[in-house]
């Protein structure tokens, strides 16, 4: 079932990109340039990308535009 997410957020100063449905996290996982958040239901509500262009493949300045997301985990 897909979550609909609620915030997108670029920090273009640290080239941090984040995404998150708006459920309360339980914990994270950090993995390298990635946090998971995870739910109470131990789902993934929230994705935190580290170095998110080169990560990404995406231009700051396409990534301080972006105002919706898909996303499959």
């Amino acid at each position: 079932m897909a979550r609909q997410i609620k915030t997108i957020d670029y920090d273009s100063d640290n080239d941090i990109f984040f995404i998150s449905d708006g459920e309360k996290v339980k914990a994270s996982l950090d993995i390298g340039d990635f946090i998971l958040d995870v739910s109470h239901d131990n789902l993934i509500c929230g994705v935190e990308i580290m170095d998110a262009s080169e990560n990404l493949g995406i231009s700051k300045e396409n990534l301080r535009t972006v105002q919706n997301i898909k996303m499959s985990v």
